[in-house]
């Protein structure tokens, strides 16, 4: 258990600053480049370490397709957070596990439990709940709750095609890659902040300052060692324990510890109508896991 207590520990870590990037003192796309940087050499370096059986290429493929979507994604949680906080969009996120479940079993020929239907059932009705709060704050603005609407939507689908290449990876390939899938994930964030980089002025970051920059360097390192460590700690918990206790523990629990974590740090808090989207997202979570 140690494994997903690590797991859990550096997830919080990076939601935690994620969210502390948001701020206006720093510069949020500078933040996520060097999260990813970061994680890329710690990764490279891992792999280095830790030689696959050749440089198989579906899996590089795999992991550029997942670390694309990272980036991308970083991108997006910009306006996300700005809308329903860090706690609700880790929600969404981890809601959006219901895309490779739905790939498992019209692609893969794989059959759903029981309880991963019902939680799949659970995932659609708890997706708008989530988003309640959001939605009665952008009444008032015409058009704002569409545009909201649109970006948790986008949020969704980015979030569930990485975790469909990691499903398909793990299908197609064996625990000797990983090391090399791992670095083609951080590796291809990295080169994805090339192409997310125009876009900076559209983000009202704060201006250029000597000062600040330190401070925008140090996040950036924390967040990517925390990145990498969180898998890290997730692939050693799965050499230990079955997937069916690491992934619902892991998610559910750390769910539950982001949610306080936006609470606690950023004042973030919740309608009754968001609540219950929470309590039925962890049991959509712990449900769709379930085999």
């Amino acid at each position: 258990m140690i494994y997903v207590a690590g797991q859990v520990f550096g997830n919080f870590v990076f939601a935690m600053s994620l969210r502390w990037a948001r701020g206006r003192q720093f510069h949020y796309l500078t933040v996520g480049t060097i999260n990813y940087a970061v994680a890329a050499v710690l990764a490279v370096v891992w792999m280095l370490l830790n030689r696959p059986p050749d440089f198989d290429l579906p899996v590089i493929l795999l992991g550029a397709i997942n670390g694309l979507q990272y980036q991308i994604s970083l991108a997006v949680l910009f306006t996300v957070v700005e809308f329903v906080g860090i706690g609700i969009t880790f929600g969404i996120i981890r809601l959006s596990i219901a895309l490779p479940t739905l790939a498992s079993i019209f692609l893969w020929g794989e059959h759903p439990a029981a309880l991963q239907v019902v939680g799949l059932l659970l995932a659609f009705v708890a997706l708008p709940l989530l988003g309640a709060d959001a939605h009665q704050a952008t009444r008032t603005r015409p058009g704002r709750s569409l545009q909201m609407w649109g970006v948790l939507i986008v949020v969704l689908f980015l979030s569930g095609t990485g975790f469909t290449a990691a499903k398909a990876f793990s299908v197609w390939s064996t625990p000797d890659y990983q090391p090399l899938y791992t670095a083609s994930v951080f590796v291809a964030a990295t080169v994805g902040a090339g192409f997310v980089w125009p876009l900076r002025k559209r983000f009202r970051l704060p201006d250029w300052q000597a000062a600040s920059l330190r401070h925008n360097i140090g996040l950036g390192v924390v967040m990517g060692a925390a990145n990498l460590f969180q898998i890290a700690m997730l692939l050693r918990a799965l050499a230990v324990l079955p997937g069916t206790v690491v992934f619902p523990l892991a998610a559910t629990v750390g769910l539950a510890t982001t949610l306080v974590g936006g609470m606690v740090l950023f004042g973030e808090r919740f309608g009754r109508v968001t609540a219950v989207g929470i309590v039925l997202s962890l049991f959509a979570i712990a449900f769709i896991n379930a085999n």
